[in-house]
């Protein structure tokens, strides 16, 4: 099924499209674990705590809904 939907995402896109959605996926995890970890530093828990719940709340279901 993952399989099906890469396929699709690469028949609509060229590669520079698709790279470039790549690292939009990948700047929006790291700004948000990294804001969810200050988050959680501030409440006095672990930052990595922090990350992993933002980690699972961006899931492919959600990062599927970006463009």
């Amino acid at each position: 099924m993952v399989l099906m939907a890469a396929a699709a995402v690469v028949a609509k896109h060229t590669p520079d499209e698709v790279a470039a959605l790549v690292f939009l996926d990948i700047a929006v995890i790291v700004v948000v674990a990294r804001l969810a970890g200050m988050l959680f530093q501030r409440l006095r828990q672990p930052a990595v705590a922090g990350e992993a719940d933002a980690g699972i709340a961006l899931s492919p279901s959600l990062l599927g809904q970006l463009p």
